[in-house]
């Protein structure tokens, strides 16, 4: 089978992609959030030991099979090289849904691809062996597959669908909402016959998650909190806080759309913007989700960086920050009120779509969720980016262009920045304990040692910390600074990039 100019195109990005975030993959040498969990897994996996450990929350069977035979082969500790290796494969899997169903030239597609893969929640997720980018493969798989199946009416396409979907289960139970979706979908179009199938393949999953599947306590412990639905605020405030972030990370998408409308219509887009920006912030209560300042949500990406509270105290910072935020968070939120108004006021029956259900399914779903983390959110993003695209915005490559370089120098800050610095600490760490034969739970080094190696409490002979001694005078009375370790790396941004090592006096 020949392969078109087109698709070489696609593959050399992606291959391009995977060469330049290589190297800093490859400098992956500590644990972070979750990971510490998936890792144990695998070692586990590796033993002959196919349980998964108590603190496991997704299904992550299939990630745990992949990287033990990647383990054998490469060692455990260039896990990272795999989930790049994941990473870049849905990149190139998103770039071909977006140029085969939805009339995006090569250039358009790379772009809009782009737009996708900077995202700062899809580079965080790069870093490591977390379960997003594993999911999100099968995920735009499965997507691929249901739009095929929609344009061919082959019944191989939905099998396709099925098996990428149930493979995705593996991962991450969320899987399930990707069949649900597929099943309303059709009922809603009236296509019974695929309805049934698409049903009895969630039912069949669904029925195995509940009655078979070896639950692990933090599933038990993390069911669904069906309370969330009657506090009214902050169901609202999670729901219009993730749309916010949709805006801000489809900037160009949703100024293209804008560009077309008719001008008959401006006034009446004009007034029910107004209304809606008005209407929307007013009832808006951030804190009660996380944060009070974009981005809003906790966990993985902070103004100051990926997975900023890692590390003890307040981390360094880059010019200009207090203003990017706040016009970014305003455009965003101008943005989305135009986009929605668009949206009311436009009559044609594409609005209801996969795209529309899934995310509707999925954020219900977030609702009820015992936490919402802000690396749940990734998934929303490419189904985001393929309902504005559904509704044929004007694709203006300066503009995306310009700002797909943008969020590729802002994210690059971001990764160097974390993958650097937690590598510092890690390394720095692990000479301690071989160099003076202490108890890795003497140290502070960031949330993962701690819960891999147990936490010191209130005496710990050695702590990282952001803090200066002048900044954090308190620190003195207990600690003195014996090392300050400056992060490099090329065009860094940051004011005084320092992490300082106090040991107990």
């Amino acid at each position: 089978m020949r392969i078109s100019k087109d698709t070489i195109y696609l593959l050399v990005t992606g291959l391009v992609l995977f060469l330049f975030a290589l190297p800093l993959s490859l400098k992956v040498n500590f644990m972070q959030n979750d990971d510490w969990v998936y890792y144990r897994n695998v070692q586990s996996f590796l033993q002959g030991n196919f349980s998964l450990i108590p603190e496991t929350a997704p299904t992550f069977y299939l990630q745990g099979l992949v990287g033990s035979l990647f383990a054998l082969i490469f060692g455990i500790t260039k896990l990272p090289v795999l989930t790049l290796l994941f990473s870049t494969a849905s990149f190139i899997i998103f770039c071909f849904i977006v140029r085969d169903f939805f009339k995006q030239s090569t250039i358009n597609s790379l772009l809009i691809g782009l737009l996708f893969f900077f995202n700062p929640l899809n580079v965080y997720s790069m870093l490591g062996f977390m379960t997003e980018s594993y999911f999100m493969f099968f995920l735009l798989c499965s997507v691929y597959f249901f739009l095929k199946f929609q344009k061919t009416k082959n019944r191989g396409d939905l099998n396709l669908f099925f098996l990428f979907s149930v493979l995705g289960f593996f991962i991450r139970q969320i899987s399930l909402v990707t069949l649900l979706t597929a099943s309303v979908y059709f009922l809603i179009k009236k296509s019974y016959k695929s309805f049934w199938s698409t049903l009895f393949v969630f039912s069949s999953t669904l029925f195995f998650y509940q009655v078979i599947f070896p639950k692990t306590f933090e599933m038990v412990e993390k069911d669904f909190q069906f309370h969330h639905i009657f506090d009214r605020g902050y169901a609202y405030s999670l729901i219009y806080g993730s749309l916010i972030l949709l805006a801000a990370f489809s900037i160009p998408l949703i100024i293209g759309l804008i560009q077309k409308v008719d001008k008959k219509k401006i006034r009446q887009v004009i007034f029910y913007s107004v209304l809606m920006f008005v209407i929307l912030n007013h009832f808006y209560k951030p804190m009660s989700i996380s944060w009070g300042e974009f981005p809003y949500f906790e966990n993985t990406y902070e103004r100051t960086g990926f997975l900023a509270r890692g590390i003890l105290g307040t981390k360094y910072q880059f010019r200009g920050i207090y203003d990017l935020y706040k016009y970014w968070d305003l455009v965003a939120k101008v943005l989305l009120s135009v986009f929605i108004s668009i949206v009311i006021l436009n009559k044609r029956k594409k609005i209801v779509n996969y795209q529309l259900l899934w995310s509707i399914l999925y954020l219900c779903l977030l609702i009820v969720t015992f936490t919402v983390y802000d690396r749940y959110l990734l998934f929303l993003f490419p189904f985001g980016i393929l309902f504005i695209l559904n509704l044929e915005p004007r694709i203006n490559k300066t503009l995306l262009c310009a700002f797909v370089v943008f969020l590729g120098f802002y994210t690059y800050q971001f990764s160097y920045d974390f993958v650097l610095s937690n590598n510092y600490v890690w390394s720095k760490a692990n000479e301690i304990v071989k160099k003076e034969n202490i108890q890795s739970n003497s140290l502070y080094v960031n949330g993962a040692w701690s819960f891999e190696h147990g936490g010191c409490g209130n005496f710990c002979r050695y702590v990282f910390s952001f803090d200066s001694p002048e900044v954090n005078k308190e620190i003195n009375y207990q600690y003195q600074m014996v090392e300050k370790k400056r992060i490099y790396y090329t065009l860094n941004i940051h004011i005084n990039p320092n992490i300082y090592l106090y040991r107990i006096r």
